[in-house]
């Protein structure tokens, strides 16, 4: 944007999870604010865009995890009627040797709790990811 300043972003996240059953059931909760400043005209700006995720995984073997997660996102916090949308989907975790794994995980935007509503302009309707972890 035009006489816009370079943004700054301090992303922090809280990260939890809970073995309910030990190499069975897991659950995770994660938390993420990222407050964003930027100058505009010489005035500054600050957005608080925030993320609010549960997850439940459970083992179909030794090395598959079969799961579901249920996100929330807001670009703004401190827009109580700004651009937000809700998500769920499966996700499949499979360990392929002891030091590579993948993950694949599909979500899609649903009506929103609290409005009934989706928004398509300012977020997808569906998400993939595929990740791969190697540890050495």
């Amino acid at each position: 944007t035009p006489g816009q300043g370079q943004p700054y972003t301090l992303p922090v996240s809280l990260l939890a999870d809970h073995v309910f059953i030990r190499n069975q059931l897991y659950a995770a909760v994660n938390v993420t604010v990222a407050p964003t400043f930027s100058s505009v005209a010489g005035l500054w700006q600050s957005t608080q865009p925030f993320e609010l995720s549960a997850a439940l995984a459970g083992a179909l073997g030794d090395r598959i995890f079969l799961g579901g997660e249920v996100r929330w996102a807001a670009q703004d916090l401190t827009a109580p009627f700004g651009d937000r949308a809700f998500y769920i989907g499966p996700s499949l975790y499979v360990k392929l040797q002891e030091n590579l794994t993948v993950k694949a995980a599909w979500s899609a935007q649903v009506p929103e709790l609290f409005t009934g509503r989706m928004n398509l302009a300012s977020y997808e309707r569906h998400q993939l990811l595929l990740q791969f972890a190697y540890g050495f």
